[in-house]
């Protein structure tokens, strides 16, 4: 008999083949096509899991031998032992899916356990493998103990528990798998050393490897855990801080793989036996993630001390530096069942006018998992990424089947009467807020396994205009997921277009339009040949719209002081340019902040920009610059940094308001490159700077020059840089006619819009801009706002009762329908005389 034969016997057969089916039961809901199935729900993951632990309790007998236990005498062989105790650890983790003792493993980890499996049952053919291959066996399966020793450290807490509950049928005695895992690799690693010693030492080496890798982990852990708290500390210390302690410590420290998971310790990473524990699955509701079960995470908490810093600083650390913004978005209800099915996108370009309508229709829809032990409904929540200058014009829900439009409202009202029917009644609503950075966010609720729901959100936005290309940006989001979701998209042009650029092939099948149907696609962009603008405009309520080329055009501007808003996004060279340029200008002195405003000198330049370089990210106090109209403030962004609301009850935002309320005149910034922080990109909206960008030639030339960019807003003109457009509001003389028109009443929507963001302005901070004139303003573009918003209610009694009104005289939802000039209300009344007279007419004739 070879040895092949030897070791498949019966016995080693059946364990292999209860393995094999145990793994596919095991795997069952994992299936795509078993999660969209209604059966599987949580009774009957129960009875998969009962199924595993039967086939584990099956093999302990075929393997040991039922007779010789009875009589107290142990026959074994390893290789039995190893594939009963394969089948033991299936069952402990279709138990987990129950119990919860463990979260869901991270990737990596579950890899491990999978290949440790593999290498334990490679063991059993070890007589089969060349010295080298033995070796490196060996040398994994001192891993593979390194593995198993973790986990039994992990459950150790749980141990008498699980000796005092083995009466009921034995379910908890899984605990200790982990355990025997454990006494049988040290049966192999000495079995190894009889055999031949070097065995002996790779399985050392392998055991040490990830030990030492582990250690190395918890001791940057450590490092970076000192480093969070040495900046917590310090900011309490700084007597001139006007910034909140997390804020100061996401500037400091290092942004990495490690200090992202120190973050998400308490919200991601959760442990089985510490103050973050959630051993019975109940969601925290700071942060909308999955949780996870890292041992290195766990390893390095166990090794170190906490970072005293609450759950919410952290949040909001993450939001800045982590781009989990979504993430942090605070939810009624859970959506971690939700994925999204299907996005049709519709897109109309008007290339004369240099802006596009695009809607999007979602499908959301809600997967019963297997782990579920009633189904609750749940929340949809969408944050889409407009261009510069873009506003949110239109939303639908569809409510039994039907289409419903969205209610334009403030935002005030809106967010009550959503947390009221969502929190409190559970009924059918919608809602679309604005927020800082040119985002915004759509609630949907309920959605339940009964069906897909559906919602549609328009965006009126710019193009993009670079020398003499225009590029329309695709509207992209962050939800639910997206890896099985198909789209439908259709390309719209008004006008005929040259130099066509498609990013993916798509189906031309008539003129101007443009089609694909496939995999879902996040983002893309269509290019064409820049067009003479239109002429035409969009009337409505008295006052007519037009867009205009805008061009860049100086004034004179002799900068005296000027601020480096420095970071590590500056380089060494555009620093020490700046420096030389201005030292040939007479009566400049140039600063940086550095918790107090330094004056740059040679003796100091370098030791500033050693120490600036240290910074992710900037937030220049505006209000420290005392003279405006001579002042210029020169920046660089790459990294993201807090918006202005995230600062909200800060001394910093304090200041800032009261600066920006006492002062009429615009700063002057001039921006190296084309990325903004989201601090700035804010001011920018809100009209505080008079704003340029380039390079740094550029901008020496315009210090040597004494000019800088001119400000070409006025009460009834909006600038849109990026488009290069600069729209237009005339007073329409009464009693005129107005001339048949295709301009867009999208001219409206972005105009008011951007007019909206400016008049705003130094309230931002307060409740004060919630005023009535430009709550008005809003409702006619019917727009969404930072003080408006779109929602859908079931029924017109919700509305009423929250006291949401229709809007009269507005726009309305925007739509692909949409016309040019909209009768004026002289003209309506003439077109009702005219159908009274019709219909008397045609009454009297009869």
């Amino acid at each position: 008999m070879d040895k092949a034969t030897e070791i498949l016997d019966k016995k080693f057969t059946i364990g292999a083949i209860l393995i094999a089916i145990s793994g596919l039961i095991f795997c069952i809901p994992l299936f795509p096509f078993i999660k969209t199935t209604s059966w599987i729900n949580n009774d009957r993951d129960l009875g998969l899991f009962f199924i595993n632990y039967a086939l584990a309790f099956i093999y302990f007998f075929v393997a040991f031998d039922i007779r010789r236990l009875w009589k107290r005498e142990i026959n074994y062989k390893i290789s039995h032992t190893i594939l009963w105790l394969i089948l033991c650890l299936i069952s402990c983790y279709a138990l987990n899916r129950q119990m919860n003792v463990f979260q869901e493993s991270v990737t990596w980890f579950s890899v491990a356990l999978i290949s440790s499996c593999i290498a334990l049952v490679a063991y059993i053919f070890k007589d089969l493998f060349h010295a080298a291959g033995k070796a490196t066996l060996f040398g994994v399966l001192g891993a593979v103990f390194a593995l198993f020793a973790y986990l039994s450290v992990y459950l150790a807490p749980i141990y008498v528990i699980g000796i005092l509950a083995s009466f009921v049928i034995g379910v908890s005695l899984h605990t200790f798998v982990p355990l025997i895992f454990c006494i049988i690799l040290v049966v192999i690693a000495i079995r190894a050393y009889k055999e031949k010693e070097l065995y002996a030492i790779c399985f050392a080496v392998g055991f040490v490897l990830p030990v030492i890798f582990t250690i190395n982990f918890a001791t940057k852990w450590s490092q970076t855990t000192k480093e969070i708290q040495q900046a917590y500390n310090r900011n309490q210390l700084n007597e001139n801080t006007e910034l909140p302690n997390w804020v100061y410590a996401c500037q400091k420290i290092s942004h990495n793989w490690i200090s992202e998971r120190v973050f998400k310790s308490n919200l991601v990473y959760v442990e089985g036996w510490g103050r973050n524990s959630n051993f019975f699955g109940i969601p925290n509701g700071t942060f909308d993630a999955a949780r996870f079960h890292d041992p290195l995470v766990t390893v390095a908490r166990w090794l170190s001390s906490e970072v005293d810093i609450l759950d919410t600083e952290c949040v909001q650390i993450l939001r800045t530096a982590y781009d989990a913004r979504h993430q942090a978005q605070e939810k009624l209800w859970s959506g971690d069942n939700l994925s999204t099915a299907n996005v049709t996108t519709y897109a109309r370009i008007y290339p004369d006018f240099r802006m596009a309508y695009t809607e999007k229709t979602l499908k959301i829809h809600y997967t019963k998992m297997n782990n579920d032990r009633w189904e609750e409904p749940q929340e949809a929540l969408y944050t889409f990424y407009l261009p510069e200058g873009g506003v949110v014009s239109s939303l639908s829900l569809w409510i039994n089947g039907k289409e419903e439009k969205g209610y334009l409202t403030t935002k005030a009202k809106a967010d009550s009467a959503y947390k009221t029917v969502v929190g409190v009644e559970r009924r059918d609503p919608s809602l679309v807020h604005w927020q800082e950075g040119n985002t915004i966010t759509v609630r949907v609720f309920p959605c339940t396994s009964a069906e897909d729901r559906q919602f549609k959100i328009g965006i009126t936005a710019p193009l993009k205009k670079q020398d003499d290309i225009l590029t329309y940006q695709s509207i992209y989001f962050q939800g639910h997921a997206t890896e099985n979701a198909t789209e439908s998209i259709k390309i719209q042009f008004t006008k005929d277009v040259s130099k066509l650029e498609l990013p993916f092939t798509i189906d031309n099948a008539e003129v101007n339009n443009y089609f694909y149907e496939g995999d879902f696609k996040p983002y893309w962009e269509v290019n064409f040949a820049n067009q003479t603008l239109a002429t035409q405009g969009f009337s409505f309520g008295g006052k007519t719209y037009t867009v205009k080329d805008y061009a860049q055009q100086y004034q004179n501007f002799e900068a005296q002081n000027i601020y480096l808003d420095l970071n590590n996004s500056w380089n060494k060279s555009e620093f020490e340019d700046i420096l030389a340029a201005t030292q040939t200008i007479k009566n400049i002195k140039i600063y940086a902040f550095q918790n107090k405003l330094i004056e740059i000198t040679a003796a100091n330049q370098e030791q500033i920009f050693e120490q600036m370089q240290k910074l992710n990210f900037s937030l220049f106090p505006l209000h420290i610059i005392k003279n405006p109209e001579t002042s210029l403030v020169i920046s660089k962004s790459e990294m993201p940094s807090p918006n202005l609301k995230d600062l909200e009850n800060s001394i910093f935002a304090a200041q800032l308001k009261s600066y920006l309320s006492n002062n009429i005149s615009q700063i002057c910034l001039y921006n190296l490159g084309e990325n903004l922080s989201p601090y700035l990109k804010t001011l920018k909206e809100l009209r505080v700077f008079n704003y340029d960008n380039g390079t740094t030639e550029n901008l020496i030339s315009l210090l040597y020059k004494k000019q800088f960019v001119k400000n070409q807003e006025d009460a009834s003109a909006i600038v849109i840089t990026q488009a290069a457009i600069k729209l237009v509001e005339t007073q329409t003389q009464n009693g005129s006619s107005i001339p048949k028109s295709d301009a867009p009443d999208h001219l409206l929507r972005l105009y008011t819009y951007n007019d909206i963001m400016r008049k705003i302005n130094s309230d931002y901070f307060s409740s004060d801009y919630i005023n009535e004139n430009l709550i008005s303003k809003a409702s006619t573009a019917y727009i969404v706002s930072p003080l408006s918003s779109l929602i859908v209610l079931e029924t017109q009694q919700d509305y009423d009762r929250f006291g949401i009104k229709a809007s009269e005289n507005s726009l309305q939802n925007a739509s692909m329908k949409s016309s040019g000039a909209v009768p004026e209300p002289h003209e309506w009344a003439l077109i009702i005389c005219v159908l009274l007279v019709l219909s008397y007419l045609v009454l009297k004739g009869r």
